[in-house]
């Protein structure tokens, strides 16, 4: 398999995400009360939120944005003000605030609730090892035939998504020459049968400089 690939193991990710510079825009006149985060911004996006692509291509960044608050409280709108230089840091971003960020709604003079703005950054930083492990949502599918007799035929490596984009292009050949043969296969009366094997994996890509 590719160097760098690891199996069947979840390593704790060190990377390091924090809203920096948090600032709350507003029009004295009109919002004599601004929107406010309901809950921390730092919350708002995980460790586990890095893109995978940036990730693989050890890409940093800040992401300096501005969110529409609705008078719900919900962000109506996300526009990068102070893009990172990364497509998927700036979209990872917006998508995040829209789905976890909510505030507590601004207020106009007369107390009611209306719209209102919210800015700050996020930073996007690997950690200072270079360390780091993620996840993948797709997976990656072995399967073959097993005949009575312990032989292996039909064998085919299948995969999804962006795993699929990390696979050698001999993957398959090379795992399935390394199977079999079984021993001879039986059924509970003694009878000898033939078995179709399926193995399904939960992938994790890890980088160790």
């Amino acid at each position: 398999m590719v160097s760098g690939w690891s199996r069947h193991a979840v390593h704790a990710m060190a990377l390091i995400m924090a809203t920096v510079g948090a600032a709350y825009a507003m029009d004295a006149s009109a919002h004599p009360s601004p929107a406010r985060p309901s809950s921390r911004p730092g919350d708002w996006a995980s460790d586990d939120d890095y893109p995978l692509a940036a990730l693989r291509d050890h890409i940093e960044g800040i992401v300096g944005f501005v969110l529409m608050v609705g008078p719900d409280g919900a962000p109506t709108q996300c526009i990068v003000r102070v893009s990172s230089g990364n497509a998927e840091l700036d979209d990872a971003t917006c998508r995040l605030m829209m789905q976890r960020a909510h505030f507590t709604p601004a207020t106009d003079a007369a107390g009611i609730a209306t719209t209102g703005t919210f800015s700050t950054s996020v930073r996007w930083k690997l950690p200072d090892d270079g360390k780091y492990s993620v996840p993948f949502p797709e997976e990656v599918r072995l399967e073959y035939d097993v005949a009575a007799d312990g032989a292996v035929s039909n064998c085919r490596l299948t995969s999804s998504g962006k795993v699929a984009g990390y696979l050698a292009k001999d993957e398959a050949a090379n795992r399935c020459a390394q199977l079999g043969p079984f021993s001879r296969q039986t059924d509970e009366q003694g009878k000898p049968v033939a078995r179709h094997v399926v193995s399904i994996e939960a992938n994790i890509i890890t980088n160790l400089p």
